[in-house]
């Protein structure tokens, strides 16, 4: 559970072999590169999914262990936060039933549990004007080009954001209907995004393709290699976020 208390489990085998096939491909999941890069909603959904799997009980899930989990000391935050996310507990009072428990109802409890993010709100704010409530299709498209694409990317391999990209963007993160249709981005669909996978510093597919590369080939021909080629790793891989540093970065939780 922690450095000073840790939870021991025994898992037993039919044989050595098996024994060892299952800690090597434990071991490949718990140091693979993609878990060390994660957005900040696949940690969310990590979050949920232990929760869930630390359950004693099949169809509820006790708000004692709840608060817990998530903050211990605050116990008045935790439960308004609940109630706020329509999460309200059963006649036993110190229950929730796991099958209101879904991923969009513990979503809105996380948000509610962060009252909110004034930093967010005010870059968004600045991008939309006064004017309005949403971030047009023009604006998104600027904001990513200028703020959130890196400069030093090759323009071939990289290309700029545009109108047709930006548009299906908004249709996956923005939950509004209406909004996604004419391409608009509300701030909760603008959150969604900073948060996404789409919106990671290292860019997960870009890391998969050259580690399956490099791995075929020695050091020094890959360092050969990237050397004559218009690729160079270190600086094609990152995402500019010095416009939204704090709404971006994994140590900073939206």
């Amino acid at each position: 559970d922690s450095f000073t208390q840790q939870t021991f489990y025994n898992f037993l085998a039919f044989s050595a072999k098996d024994c060892k096939r299952f800690v090597d491909d434990l071991f490949a999941l718990c140091h693979h590169f993609i878990n060390s890069n994660l957005s900040q909603m696949d940690y969310v959904r990590k979050m949920h999914k232990r929760i869930l799997l630390s359950c004693k009980d099949d169809k509820f899930i006790s708000i004692k262990d709840l608060i817990k989990s998530i903050a211990k000391d605050e116990k008045k935050k935790v439960i308004e936060a609940l109630k706020l996310a329509g999460l309200k507990p059963t006649d036993k009072k110190d229950h929730l039933p796991k099958d209101k428990f879904t991923f969009e109802a513990f979503y809105k409890f996380y948000r509610e549990m962060l009252g909110g993010r004034p930093e967010l709100e005010k870059v968004f704010n600045d991008i939309k004007g006064t004017k309005r409530n949403y971030l047009t299709l023009d604006q998104t498209v600027e904001f990513l080009n200028k703020y959130q694409r890196d400069p030093r990317l090759n323009e071939i391999l990289f290309p700029h954001h545009n109108k047709d990209g930006t548009k299906k963007l908004i249709q996956l993160y923005e939950f509004d209907k209406s909004k996604q249709k004419i391409g608009q981005f509300t701030l909760d669909g603008f959150t969604n995004y900073l948060m996404s996978p789409d919106n990671l510093p290292t860019n997960i597919m870009t890391c998969r393709s050259i580690r399956a590369w490099t791995s075929r080939c020695p050091i020094i021909s890959s360092t050969v290699r990237i050397t004559h080629t218009s690729l160079g790793i270190s600086s094609q891989d990152g995402l500019a976020s010095r416009f939204i540093d704090s709404a971006c970065c994994p140590g900073v939780g939206v």
